[in-house]
């Protein structure tokens, strides 16, 4: 993945908001097209709040590309969907071969539009929300959808949830739980010392119908896998 253009420019710079519009034009190589060029502009502000300032971060960004570009290509979920991505067709496979699995079977190079949002916001010591949204026009439904929360309460007790939606057909179809989507929430408390014990438990997507995974319906292609875990963990300051 190659960034062939980055530029930006700081519009306003204050010590409570600062305004930046940028533009960025990438090139995946190992497929047909993967052209993609984002205009976008990014905006931070800053309240100084007792007991901490509140800060809030958003991207709102307008994107033009080619069918078979997928940007950013290296995001928060990448360590799983360069294995098993679940592509807007149903079934699962690794996320360069969901873009391009032979040059025959390549999404068309002809330009799409898109929109993408992104905001995060909160007190950083006690909780925090972040969501992001994209959708492309067209007959696909290869939106994505995040929305993710996280409760470090000065480090005492601790919690986050995070919700993630992918081939997303339009905003009507944000908030579902079904094999599109992946769920995973964690708790953490403290109980001695540097020891807490994390509960964790996750809804994500596995492909199925080979190996140890059966298909809900004795079929090949994916299904969702609830599953829960307790553990012991310590934290040491060195």
């Amino acid at each position: 993945v190659l960034g062939l253009v980055d530029v930006s420019y700081e519009l306003v710079d204050h010590d409570l908001f600062q305004i930046k519009p940028y533009m960025d034009i990438n090139k995946i190589t190992r497929i047909d097209n993967g052209w993609g060029a984002h205009f976008g502009v990014l905006g931070k502000l800053t309240l100084p709040i007792p007991p901490e300032s509140l800060l809030i971060n958003a991207r709102l960004e307008y994107r033009r590309v080619s069918g078979d570009y997928l940007g950013p290509y290296f995001d928060s979920v990448y360590e799983i969907e360069r294995f098993q991505r679940l592509g807007n067709t149903g079934g699962t496979a690794p996320k360069l071969q969901t873009l391009c699995r032979s040059r025959g079977d390549c999404d068309s190079g002809d330009p799409r539009h898109g929109i993408f949002f992104e905001a995060q916001g909160g007190l950083p010591n006690w909780a925090m929300l972040s969501t992001t949204y994209l959708d492309y026009g067209g007959p696909r439904a290869d939106g994505q959808f995040r929305i993710g929360l996280d409760v470090p309460a000065l480090d005492i007790f601790r919690f986050s949830a995070y919700y993630f939606r992918v081939n997303v057909d339009g905003p009507s179809d944000l908030f579902k739980i079904d094999d599109k989507s992946a769920v995973v929430v964690t708790a953490s408390v403290p109980i001695y010392w540097i020891f807490r014990v994390e509960a964790r438990w996750w809804r994500i997507w596995r492909s199925c119908g080979s190996g140890q995974v059966a298909c809900a319906d004795g079929q090949t292609g994916y299904g969702s896998v609830d599953d829960w875990s307790i553990n012991a963990t310590f934290d040491l300051q060195l």
